[in-house]
C-alpha cells in the first residue's frame, strides 16, 4: 500500500464506479452539415447569443412537438458537425423514426435536421 492516495489505484475505481447518474440526463447525437449550414448555424447562434448546440436542440424540440411528415435526404459524411443533446422524450421519437426509416440514429436525425433547414427555408 503506497502512502499517497494518487497511487492507490484500487480505491480510486471503487469511488468511481459508485457515482450515480442523473435521471434527466440528455443524449448527445451528432449531425453531420455542410459548410454552407454550419457557417449558417454559427451567425445565427451568435446573432441570438447562445450555443450551436442550444439552438440545433431547441429546433428538434420544436419539430418534434409538432409533429411533421419528413421527407427522406441523402446522408453524407462531411468535416463540419452540430451536436444536438435530446432529453429522454425526444431519444425515444428519434429512436421511433430511426426504426420506421430503418436507418440509425444518426442518420435519423440527419434527416430531420436537413427537414428542418428546407422548412426555414436554407
Amino acid at each position: 500500500m503506497n502512502l499517497n492516495p494518487i497511487f492507490n489505484h484500487e480505491n480510486y475505481k471503487k469511488r468511481r464506479s459508485n457515482k450515480k447518474t442523473r435521471s434527466d440526463k440528455k443524449t448527445d447525437v451528432k449531425i453531420y452539415v455542410s459548410e454552407a449550414n454550419y457557417n449558417y448555424l454559427f451567425k445565427k447562434a451568435s446573432a441570438l447569443n447562445i450555443s450551436m448546440t442550444e439552438l440545433v436542440s431547441n429546433a428538434f424540440y420544436v419539430m418534434f412537438r409538432r409533429g411533421y411528415d419528413y421527407q427522406q435526404f441523402r446522408y453524407s459524411v462531411t468535416d463540419y458537425m452540430v451536436h444536438v443533446k435530446l432529453s429522454k422524450q425526444d431519444n425515444e421519437t428519434l429512436g421511433r423514426y430511426a426504426g420506421e426509416w430503418m436507418m440509425n440514429k444518426r442518420k435519423a436525425a440527419t434527416n430531420i435536421f436537413n427537414n428542418i433547414l428546407y422548412i426555414r427555408g436554407v
